[in-house]
Parts: structure tokens; sequence; C-alpha cells
């Protein structure tokens, strides 16, 4: 995959800075996209050793889009999809400058629930790869938990900087002052997809 073997071009500033601390951010340009339409009214970072987890209350749409894939799944593995579904355009632009599929492709693993419409999607991938997926009825309300690791193949000694991700959410949260957001230092669960 084109993005694993030229990291370095898509992913130069991460590598400039020294650290991971903005793709915890990037990934919430779909929260951002639902909080203009009034659908995300907090956004939670979980920053741990090696991973880090993204939730917020809006889901992403389980309508299937191409090819036997959701629109959910179609943002982590197509190339421009995410910044072509993207509602408004000032978030692609502004929020939005590495993309899901990208990020999602230099991962050493990463896991995507969403509900959306009484469906939940669960979706685990392996080095930008599909593993899994299980689409089922839910009853809960919407929401979207991703979680991910970078390869440290790929980023060798970058790591995630809470005070890092913490100035990055208080800027972003500064630009956008309805939304809540939240950053913990913890651990969760590793990969749970196999």
């Amino acid at each position: 995959m084109a993005t694993r073997l030229r990291a370095g071009l898509f992913f130069e500033q991460n590598f400039q800075v020294g650290n991971l601390d903005s793709l915890a951010v990037e990934l919430a340009c779909h929260a951002i996209d639902e909080y203009i339409d009034g659908n995300c009214t907090r956004l939670e970072i979980l920053v741990s050793k090696d991973h880090f987890t993204l939730s917020y209350d809006a889901g992403m749409s389980l309508k299937e889009v191409s090819e036997g894939k959701t629109q959910a799944e179609s943002i982590f593995l197509d190339m421009m999809v995410c910044s072509n579904l993207k509602k408004h355009l000032e978030v692609g632009q502004m929020y939005c400058r590495i993309g899901m599929m990208k990020i999602n492709a230099v991962s050493l693993w990463s896991e995507v629930t969403t509900v959306s419409g009484g469906e939940m999607g669960v979706f685990s991938f392996k080095e930008g790869a599909l593993v899994s997926r299980k689409i089922s009825p839910s009853q809960s309300p919407d929401f979207t938990r991703i979680r991910l690791a970078p390869d440290p193949r790929i980023f060798p000694g970058l790591k995630f900087t809470l005070e890092g991700v913490r100035a990055l959410a208080l800027e972003l949260q500064g630009e956008l002052p309805g939304l809540e957001i939240g950053v913990t230092e913890g651990s969760d669960q590793g990969f749970a997809g196999e």
C-alpha cells in the first residue's frame, strides 16, 4: 500500500515534530462534520501507551455505498472517500489534512464501532486491511468509537504525548466552542478483532 511505503510524505509533520499527537485529532473530522449539523456535542480522547481511542456522540452512516461496503467502511478503506463525503467543505479543508484511510493504512490495527439509525457496525482492520465486519440491529443512541495503534515500524520512536494531544484538543475546542472535548490518559484493551 502506497501510504505505508511513503509514510514520510503523508505524515511529514509528525516526523518533523517527533510525535503522533495530531493523529488523535485528525480522526475527529467526521465528529466535526456532525457537530456543525448539531448532531455531535461531546468528543473524548483516551491516550494510551501505544494507541488511542476517540469516542463521540454521533454515528457514521452504515448505508451501502459501493461494492458491498458501507459508508463507514469506505471512509477507512478507500482513498478520498473521507473528504468526498464531508457535508461541509470547510471541515475537509481545515480539519482533514491527512484523511482517515491514510491513518488507518499506517496503523498496526484499528477498530471502528458505530451506531447509526438503529444499526451497529463493528469493523476491525490490520495494517489498513479489513479483517472483520459485523452489522446488527441496535437500540443504543448514535455514537462512534475509533481505536487505533499506529505501526511502530512505520513511526519508530514516535509516540503520543498527553500534553500535546491536550493542547491540540484545547485549540480545537476554541474553534468549536459548542463541542465539549475531554482528553485523558489511561489504558484500555488492545486489539480485539482476532
